[in-house]
């Protein structure tokens, strides 16, 4: 499972949340707060300490997430 986010980077390392800017910029996502998550399946928003309790992953930093099979 692939997942597409629309925006500033995207979580390659779904535990110890080290993202990948779009200049390829590496840099830690825990701890912040100000996030828009998507639930990968129902594509409703949530609050980011709610998506961390679906399967343990980190899914959106500042944008959308789509979900590719």
């Amino acid at each position: 499972m692939q997942l597409y986010c629309k925006g500033q980077a995207r979580v390659l390392h779904p535990q110890r949340a080290i993202a990948s800017s779009s200049s390829g910029i590496r840099k830690s996502c825990n701890g912040i707060a100000r996030t828009t998550v998507l639930h990968p399946q129902r594509k409703v928003l949530l609050h980011r300490a709610a998506v961390l309790q679906y399967h343990n992953l980190i899914y959106a930093i500042k944008g959308k997430i789509f979900k590719s099979d």
